[in-house]
């Protein structure tokens, strides 16, 4: 009598486990799933923010007269951040463009040591410049040079971040004083989605 259920229990046991290790793969492979699965959404979603961020645009004046800093007990200069969208402290701020000049030739540089500049335009009045600048909706640029130079009115120039941003800013306008001092105005929209595209407003 004992030897049967023996056999018996043994054949049941062996089910069992045939049975939990199935149930057990099935629960894995649906974990397994829903993992994938929230994180091609995750992706997708992060991806999806980054092509929707908003175009900036605006006006900005930038020179190089230096100033000197209380706090820090040194001389300062302010640059442009495209990012930012605002004029930055050279001692704090970083990936900025600034203006200099060199025996009344203008020049536009930037902190990011790494080749930044392409003149898309140079116009013969400000019409002509402001539908150069509007008009560029999508460019490619094969060579960017290190800094911009010579800087003219009424040009037009595309600008590439160190984060591989861009931008594009139209010169509208240039004042120089005496001992090379100048001061450069310009219009500008900022691209923060990695690509050469400023969409109409």
């Amino acid at each position: 009598m004992i030897f049967p259920v023996q056999v018996i229990t043994g054949y049941n046991n062996r089910l069992l486990n045939n049975n939990l290790f199935y149930v057990i793969f099935a629960v894995m492979g649906k974990i397994l799933y829903a993992i994938a699965l929230m994180f091609i959404v995750l992706t997708s979603c992060e991806r999806g923010g980054e092509d929707n961020k908003e175009l900036l645009s605006g006006s900005a004046t930038i020179n190089n007269t230096l100033t000197f800093d209380a706090g820090t007990q040194s001389y300062n200069l302010y640059g442009f951040s495209f990012s930012e969208g605002a004029l930055v402290s050279i001692l704090t701020g970083s990936d900025y463009i600034t203006v200099g000049c060199s025996d009344s030739v203008v020049n536009i540089q930037t902190d990011s040591y790494t080749n930044s500049f392409f003149l898309y335009g140079a116009y013969g009045d400000a019409t002509q410049a402001e539908n150069g600048f509007n008009g560029l909706l999508a460019t490619s640029v094969a060579t960017w040079e290190e800094w911009a130079h010579p800087v003219a009115g009424n040009q037009v120039w595309l600008f590439r971040t160190g984060e591989k941003n861009y931008a594009k800013f139209w010169v509208k306008n240039i004042t120089i004083t005496e001992s090379n001092k100048v001061e450069c105005t310009f219009e500008w929209a900022y691209q923060p989605n990695g690509t050469l595209t400023f969409p109409e407003k």
